[in-house]
């Protein structure tokens, strides 16, 4: 299954990347993923701030304190604050993602291999 798992990650990259560089050469630098996320992510703050959980997510290996269920449940009710707040305040994008990186480290660490 990990296998599967790995190929499905690479040619779902290698499409984003074909896709990128052909939206640049039709469209210009406005066309692009990163260009389009860009913009989104200053109008939905959720954006960034699922970004940062997820990069938390990937790359930062490590034990939490915070019981699963807990965690699961504080994870949630967070991600729904972070919405909420986004449309009532503004705030920068950075701080959204740093945000998320901090909330994704301390409730979805991925674990440490043996």
């Amino acid at each position: 299954m990990k296998k599967i798992t790995t190929v499905i990650v690479v040619l779902v990259v290698a499409i984003l990347i074909a896709w990128d560089l052909i939206a640049f050469g039709s469209g210009g630098v406005d066309a692009t993923i990163s260009n389009v996320i860009k913009e989104s992510a200053q109008k939905y703050l959720m954006i960034p701030y699922s970004g940062g959980v997820l990069i938390s997510h990937f790359f930062w290996n490590g034990e939490t304190f915070v019981p699963p269920r807990i965690r699961y449940y504080a994870l949630a009710t967070i991600s729904v604050a972070a919405l909420v707040f986004s449309f009532i305040y503004t705030i920068p994008t950075t701080a959204a993602c740093v945000a998320g990186i901090l909330i994704g480290r301390l409730l979805w660490p991925q674990p440490k291999k043996l």
